[in-house]
């Protein structure tokens, strides 16, 4: 049978067994929802309020235990917040190990322990030190993971280093340095080796400081002397003869030209050449050279003209036998190529009249200095030839060796002023001729032969 009271909100005796607040004379069913709605409650005002507000201020716990009431005005006891409880024995607290505190301290100290090695920054992830950036050289790379390693608390390194010194070296190698090497200061790059010229120098200084992670390039590259030979030639190459090369900036010229002026044209148009600083002009100019052959072979009035090396000579010789000789001594010139022969062969007074004189030597008396009637056409003919003539001449008197050799002297010089007296009374003038008797001095037939001691008795004509 059904509880009559149970649906008119009457409290049963069993249902007042299971209230739990007896005093209540609500029912033991309504009694929990009465406080589950108002425990709801409360937790709103605590909580939700102040977040529906935007309020984050927190509510005190004492706040919270003395805000629960019941309906009727009886205290209800809010949520009891217990003490710890305390330990049997007394200690010391296990200390807080704040990873992360620990984590970036590791870094701190690996990044330290590798600062001094180039542009690095060091870190760590778990016990695992990483290391990133530039060195450089493969032996600071090793440094610095040894660095690393010997941090406490690292048992492995991530090494991801870029080593900067190969990465150099190719950049020289592939801008044409020849021998290309590199020295690293960190990450600042000494470069050597050797290029051609200065653009070269400045590619290859560029390539190095374009490196990614080198701060600095020191240029002790050497640049190659350019060969400017081929310059040089082809600027002297229209000169006939010459040949033109370099040493460094000096020009060099070798070879042959026709005269001084073509020597400087050849200096001028080497020192022209872009590069060249000084010029050795080794050239031989042949004009001075030939002329000084003509004059050794006794050619008057010589002259050369140069066309290149070929040589035209002018001058006069005695005789042709003179005329070949000048030719050969011409020809023979080192670097003359050939010779025009422009000689004229004039047979000089005295020389004519000594051959007169060879014919038909003049005849004295016996060992007198009077002249035989049969010697005037002679001395005629000998008067003819000095008649034009404006050099100097000395008639020169000589005898056998027969006689004492003071009186050969004086009769010499008897016969000698003997001559010239005769040539003065046929109009010729005396002041640029002169007498001088030789006597015995020379002798120009061998032996005592009669052919040979009259060959010694005469009376010759030379030039002064």
């Amino acid at each position: 049978m059904d509880n009559p009271n149970e649906h008119e909100g009457i409290a049963s005796p069993d249902d007042d067994r299971r209230k739990l607040i007896p005093e209540w004379s609500v029912a033991a069913d309504d009694q929990i929802v009465i406080l589950g709605a108002a425990f709801v409650a409360l937790m709103f005002l605590l909580f939700g309020w102040n977040q529906w507000r935007g309020d984050d201020t927190d509510t005190p716990l004492d706040d919270i235990a003395a805000t629960v009431a019941s309906a009727d005005g009886d205290q209800v006891a809010g949520p009891v917040i217990a003490a710890p409880a305390a330990s049997a024995e007394v200690g010391d607290p296990e200390p807080i190990v704040d990873e992360t505190a620990s984590i970036d301290g590791l870094s701190a100290d690996v990044n330290a322990a590798v600062s001094g090695f180039g542009d690095i920054t060091g870190s760590a992830d778990g016990d695992v030190a990483l290391l990133e950036g530039f060195v450089g050289t493969a032996d600071d790379s090793i440094d610095a993971e040894t660095a690393a390693l010997g941090v406490a608390g690292i048992e492995t390194v991530d090494n991801r280093l870029v080593v900067l010194e190969p990465a150099v070296t190719t950049a020289l190698t592939q801008n044409g340095v020849a021998d290309a090497a590199v020295s690293m200061d960190g990450t600042v790059a000494t470069v050597r080796g050797i290029v051609p010229d200065l653009d070269a120098r400045d590619g290859a200084l560029a390539a190095a400081a374009g490196v990614a992670g080198v701060t600095d390039v020191i240029d002790e590259l050497t640049v190659e002397a350019p060969d400017y030979s081929p310059a040089v030639a082809a600027a002297v190459g229209g000169i006939n003869g010459v040949t033109g090369s370099a040493d460094g900036d000096t020009a060099i010229l070798e070879g042959f030209v026709g005269t001084a002026a073509e020597s400087e044209e050849a200096e001028t148009a080497a020192a022209a050449v872009e590069g060249i600083t000084s010029v050795d002009n080794r050239l031989v100019i042949l004009e001075d050279s030939v002329l000084a052959a003509l004059n050794g072979e006794g050619v008057t009035g010589g002259e050369v003209t140069m066309n290149g090396t070929e040589a035209t000579v002018r001058g006069i010789v005695p005789s042709e036998d003179a005329r070949a000789a000048a030719l050969a001594a011409a020809a023979a010139v080192p670097g003359v190529t050939g010779v025009v022969d422009e000689l004229e062969v004039v047979v000089p007074v005295e020389n004519q009249i000594n051959e007169i004189l060879e014919l038909d030597p003049i005849q004295f008396a016996t060992n007198s200095a009077t002249i035989l009637d049969a010697s005037f056409p002679t001395l005629d003919a000998a008067a003819d030839l000095l008649s034009g003539a404006t050099d100097s001449f000395e008639i020169q008197g000589y005898t056998d060796v027969q006689g004492g050799e003071e009186a050969n002297l004086a009769l010499s010089q008897a016969r000698a002023d003997a001559v010239l007296q005769y040539l003065a009374d046929n109009g010729i003038d005396g002041t640029n001729i002169t007498a001088v008797g030789y006597g015995e001095t020379e002798q120009f037939g061998e032996g005592e032969s009669p052919e040979a001691l009259a060959a010694n008795r005469r009376v010759r004509f030379e030039r002064k």
